[in-house]
């Protein structure tokens, strides 16, 4: 991965991006009531201008903005006159931006996930804000019109939403996110230093260290425990060595985990960032999600600029938007209907080494289905046109292990993951 430095940058959007025009979207607050949450929430919503709340049949692709820790839905004023100048000189086409509150006690940082300590927060973004969203606003209310972008507990944030829900967003843009942790051991000496630097440590939320807090943030999310003091199991002990047990349940929410469980047909843009000089290392994080993703064949975008955590932000979100709205334009001919209702089953016969694919549902359409088999690198490693009734694959020359497959009719398709053994 070779930087793309801060500098590059400037000098790209000086000639690119054109001085502030005058036209100026509606940004206003409005709240729904969360059933994951089970509480009303808040979300910022930016309409472009030209909304028109009376005329239903001009609707706009919705991006969803997902904001950091500690910081807050309202912290981000800076980004609407970039998309103000955005769609005013046409470098991109009309949008809806969504900000909603990521915000919660006692560390104020939800991380975007289902917590003991914290609630539902994903399900509340892939279940209750899009609901809320496409019943309320104008949306063009398809996969392939959605996406969704965050900037550091954010970025985190976006990531995990798009690889766990491939079938709500064609694109993701993740800017300074925390998204290996497992390389949590490169902020001990920090976390040390913050914390008086000798063991034994005491670790407590003290919101005067930034780090220390952060990482209760994280442990509220990834290990609560509601019976101690501080309802999480802190990944450290005192001689500030990782918890073995703890860190366990803190890969499962791993970016670099998560990302293993992409399927090939979901056709995810997928767009991210990071300061080489980020104040909690996340450069090195974001390298090994880039070099994750080449090691499983899914298409990305890396880019890493001079500067730290938060450096330049403004043009780092105009790349994701012209990304977003590339997606946008090309998904005006693709099929994104992902999955599809299911109608066909598959399944392996070890004892047969064969793989069999059985229609669930009585009648056949006459359109032909395609069945393709994948590996975990994403190769193609068999197609072929699916038959009425049950459809047999000799698997004797497969290697043994997990593949996706991708039954496509049209503009339908169906997908799934199966298992072949010998």
């Amino acid at each position: 991965m070779k930087p793309i430095f801060y500098l590059v940058f400037l000098q790209i959007f000086l000639m690119q991006t054109p001085a502030k025009a005058e036209t100026l979207g509606m940004v206003t607050d409005y709240h729904f009531f969360s059933k994951a949450l089970n509480r009303e929430m808040t979300c910022r919503v930016y309409l472009p201008e030209g909304y028109d709340q009376n005329n239903p049949m001009k609707r706009y692709p919705v991006v969803y903005f997902l904001h950091g820790a500690t910081s807050g839905y309202g912290s981000y004023d800076i980004i609407y006159p970039v998309v103000d100048n955005l769609i005013a000189f046409k470098v991109i086409k009309p949008i809806i931006l969504v900000l909603p509150d990521g915000l919660v006690p006692p560390f104020k940082g939800s991380f975007y996930t289902n917590s003991e300590l914290y609630g539902n927060f994903e399900d509340y973004i892939a279940n209750d804000l899009i609901s809320f969203m496409d019943s309320a606003f104008y949306t063009r209310n398809e996969r392939g019109k959605r996406a969704i972008m965050g900037v550091s507990m954010g970025g985190y944030g976006a990531l995990k939403m798009a690889f766990k829900h491939q079938e709500l967003f064609i694109g993701v843009s993740g800017h300074s996110g925390p998204v290996n942790i497992n390389l949590l051991d490169q902020l001990i000496p920090d976390l040390k230093a913050e914390n008086g630097g000798v063991p034994p440590f005491h670790w407590e939320p003290d919101p005067d260290k930034g780090l220390t807090i952060l990482t209760f943030s994280m442990a509220g999310a990834f290990s609560p425990n509601l019976r101690n003091s501080f309802q999480v199991d802190f990944p450290l002990d005192s001689m500030a060595v990782p918890i073995p047990d703890v860190m366990e349940r803190w890969k499962i929410n791993n970016i670099c985990e998560i990302a293993k469980t992409y399927h090939p047909a979901a056709n995810l843009g997928i767009h991210f960032d990071c300061g080489s000089l980020d104040d909690y290392y996340l450069n090195f994080q974001n390298r090994s999600l880039a070099d994750t993703l080449k090691k499983y064949n899914i298409a990305h975008e890396y880019l890493e600029y001079l500067g730290n955590h938060v450096s330049g932000l403004p043009l780092r979100v105009t790349l994701s938007f012209k990304y977003f709205d590339q997606l946008f334009q090309t998904t005006d001919s693709y099929s994104t209907a992902l999955p599809a209702s299911s109608r066909w089953k598959v399944y392996p016969s070890p004892a047969l080494n064969s793989l069999s694919i059985l229609n669930d549902q009585s009648g056949f359409d006459l359109d032909k289905q395609v069945f393709q088999l994948r590996n975990s690198g994403g190769q193609c490693v068999y197609q072929t046109v699916l038959t009425e009734g049950t459809n047999r694959i000799n698997t004797n020359d497969l290697p043994a292990g997990l593949y996706f497959y991708q039954i496509q009719c049209g503009k339908s398709i169906q997908v799934g993951k199966t298992i072949i053994v010998h």
